[in-house]
């Protein structure tokens, strides 16, 4: 049978729904042994329902979820880390930083939390914030991207010899070239040129950089080599 005859027949009388109880009736008890969602599991189900609309890329409809989830729990943190990044990729970072911020302080003592707090802040253009959120971590819980944003954090506000501590470490530890630019940017600020054109050279050695910052190193390292085009 076509579509087009299944919407044309005339249906019988529609089987009664479990909602559409007759004025007189009423829904008895639950069956032994069946089981009652409690209001955990119930809240549960609306983290993974966030979840799932975030994997399918429907980031409005999942903050839906994680705020109903929050109205039963204020204080839960995937909640709001799930809204966070929603509203990260809604181009909405304030929003989403303030989302974070408004979490129990324990959370901001979380690495993973704290780093994304800590970014939310830096999209929106609050460098001191973020800051200030990562330098509440203990040193030895900072992770490589929570040191790399620590960096870029110090070196906005213009804190360059904090920065470049920061810089060398992860440069030392990892080799990549975003991470000697780093440090090669905050050195020439702080005067020390002639490391500064060592560490351009580093990150152009490293063979990884993006055509603008390759670009970048090398003008940077032929200025402070005194080899101008």
């Amino acid at each position: 049978m076509t579509e087009d005859a299944r919407e044309s027949e005339t249906p019988s009388e529609a089987p009664k729904q479990q909602n559409d109880l007759a004025p007189d009736e009423e829904p008895g008890a639950p069956e032994p042994g069946a089981k009652v969602a409690s209001p955990e599991a119930r809240s549960e189900t609306l983290i993974e329902r966030g979840q799932r609309l975030q994997a399918s890329g429907q980031w409005r409809a999942s903050i839906g979820a994680f705020e109903e989830h929050l109205q039963a729990e204020p204080g839960h943190a995937e909640a709001r880390l799930g809204i966070a990044r929603a509203l990260r990729r809604l181009d909405r970072p304030a929003a989403a930083a303030h989302v974070l911020g408004e979490g129990p302080a324990p959370h901001q003592d979380d690495l993973s939390y704290a780093t994304t707090l800590a970014l939310a802040h830096l999209e929106s253009g609050d460098p001191q914030a973020a800051s200030d959120t990562l330098s509440r971590l203990a040193p030895d819980q900072l992770d490589a991207r929570a040191r790399a944003l620590l960096a870029q954090a110090q070196q906005r506000i213009g804190n360059h010899a904090e920065a470049a501590r920061h810089y060398r470490a992860l440069a030392t530890q990892s080799g990549e070239g975003r991470h000697w630019l780093g440090l090669a940017h905050s050195l020439e600020h702080v005067g020390e040129r002639a490391r500064a054109r060592d560490a351009y050279r580093r990150a152009l050695d490293a063979g990884d950089l993006g055509p603008a910052s390759r670009r970048h190193a090398e003008a940077r390292w032929e200025t402070l080599a005194g080899h101008r085009r």
